[in-house]
Order: structure tokens, then sequence, then C-alpha cells
């Protein structure tokens, strides 16, 4: 490749770098200034009973490899544990 078409590829990634890391600083302030105020209200969370979480753990062990969901029930568990740090 040569200097030109190098210089061209850079000034076109440039707006989409410094789109990503406005949205990676604005998310990082977000996680960072929390829930302070006593006013805030976090979502409650659904209790799920023992049985029900055994259930969705061996189909979470059953899942192929190649599926999809799983990962959303991660996303899920992440969602989950936020909002157990903002009800503290």
């Amino acid at each position: 490749m040569n200097e030109q078409s190098e210089w061209k590829n850079e000034r076109t990634l440039r707006p989409v770098r410094l789109l990503l890391l406005s949205i990676v600083l604005g998310l990082a302030v977000l996680c960072a200034s929390g829930c302070g105020a006593a006013d805030c209200d976090c979502p409650p969370l659904i209790e799920y009973s023992v049985p029900d979480q055994r259930r969705l753990a061996a189909e979470l062990d059953a899942a192929p490899l190649e599926a999809t969901w799983p990962r959303y029930v991660a996303d899920y568990a992440q969602l989950r544990a936020m909002t157990r740090a903002c009800a503290r």
C-alpha cells in the first residue's frame, strides 16, 4: 500500500475511532458516577428459585457451542449484577 492510500485510510478511520472513543468514555463516566443520590431508583430484581437456577445451568451446559442464546443469558447476568450494585 502506498503512503497516500495509508493516509487516506487513516483519515477515513479517524471519525470512527473518535466516535468509539466517545462512546467508551461516556459509558465509563456513567458507570463511574453510579447512583449516589438518595432518590435514585434501581429496578427490582426477580428472584428465581433454586430448581429454576439449576435447570438453567443444565440447559447452558447442554447448549451447543455455536448457540447464540447463552451469550444473551451472560449479558442478562451482568445486568443483574449491576442492578444489585445499584441497590446497595
